[in-house]
């Protein structure tokens, strides 16, 4: 049986842990929201998604990025078919074949910028510098130039993708595949299948960044189920408490 002096103790352990638990349950369910939302409506994305070019005819297609928040840096290495098309240089003063550069302002560093007609590759990387804002909205990451080389239909497709916010954290995102076309007509295709997951490796594997984020988002929802468990174990516990000390 409890005396007055313990039935009061454990009175006020209860309630303590009951209001601790309630405000671990509720920030982390404030949370929570946040973190699975963000990045999750991101869509990377070539325009048009699909091109068609005559022999010999030259085309423009951008990369663009829609609904971003933050974004401060983006690598990309994309691939088509170099029997269908080719990039055209877009900077004749540098070695090798490049691509151009979108809406990033002159405050900015590209670290990466080469195309591999050869071998069907496109590989681009490039971050902002300060006192440059980070991109939110929809924006023009890239700018590519195909040239038609022979009649036949090439996908374009993202081997890998990192975007990136100025704290270096990833920005999840869905890449919609793009579609190449060489005919008489220049007609172009019917775009590829859209939304596949990214930021994506080459066998489909999530990158890593992805899964740092994946897991994160899984660390919150363990968290606030465990706030909600402790929340209802202190609840019963006072309960308790409170029909004894009567």
């Amino acid at each position: 049986m409890f005396n007055q002096t313990t039935k009061n103790t454990v009175t006020c352990s209860a309630t303590g842990l009951l209001a601790t638990s309630l405000r671990i349950a509720v920030l982390v369910f404030m949370l929570l929201p946040v973190s699975i939302a963000s990045g999750a409506s991101v869509l990377l994305r070539p325009d048009p998604q699909a091109l068609g070019l005559k022999p010999g005819e030259q085309a423009t297609l951008s990369i663009r990025v829609e609904n971003a928040q933050d974004l401060y840096a983006w690598e990309i290495h994309l691939t088509f078919d170099p029997a269908i098309v080719e990039v055209a240089d877009a900077d004749a003063s540098e070695p090798g074949i490049q691509i151009a550069s979108g809406d990033a302002p002159k405050d900015s560093f590209v670290a990466v910028n080469q195309a591999d007609n050869t071998l069907g590759q496109i590989d681009y990387a490039l971050t902002l510098l300060n006192p440059a804002p980070p991109v939110s909205g929809n924006a023009t990451l890239a700018i590519i130039q195909f040239k038609a080389r022979n009649n036949g239909d090439s996908s374009l497709k993202l081997r890998e993708g990192i975007l990136a916010t100025r704290d270096a954290q990833p920005i999840v995102f869905e890449w919609q595949e793009g579609a190449l076309a060489v005919s008489e007509t220049g007609e172009a295709p019917q775009p590829g299948q859209s939304a596949s997951g990214a930021n994506t490796l080459p066998d489909g594997q999530p990158a890593a960044s992805e899964t740092k984020t994946t897991n994160s988002n899984l660390t919150l929802i363990a968290a606030a189920g465990m706030g909600a468990v402790t929340f209802v174990a202190a609840l019963i516990t006072l309960v308790i408490v409170l029909r004894r000390k009567r």
